[in-house]
């Protein structure tokens, strides 16, 4: 939590922009999946995932408005900072 909180304060304070990725496994514990134990963090049990997470949205919510990918590259097209690239 602390280390959430000082990343926060840090990201506020140069202004950087937050990308906060996201697994399958950052949700599922060993009590749903199993043989994934070798995974860092599939010895935890589901629910404190989900506790976990919640946590870090409620800080992440205080100075980011969290959206996806695809709305960010949108801002970013429309405000001419992001080129947009044929790949056919």
């Amino acid at each position: 939590d602390a280390y959430v909180r000082a990343t926060m304060t840090l990201l506020r304070r140069t202004g950087a922009e937050l990308s906060f990725l996201l697994h399958p496994l950052d949700f599922l514990g060993h009590d749903m999946v199993r043989g994934l134990e070798f995974f860092p963090g599939m010895k935890k049990r589901t629910t404190w995932k989900l506790a976990l997470f919640d946590a870090v949205m409620s800080e992440i919510r205080e100075s980011f408005l969290p959206i996806t990918m695809r709305e960010h590259a949108r801002v970013l097209l429309d405000n001419g900072q992001l080129k947009r690239v044929s790949l056919s």
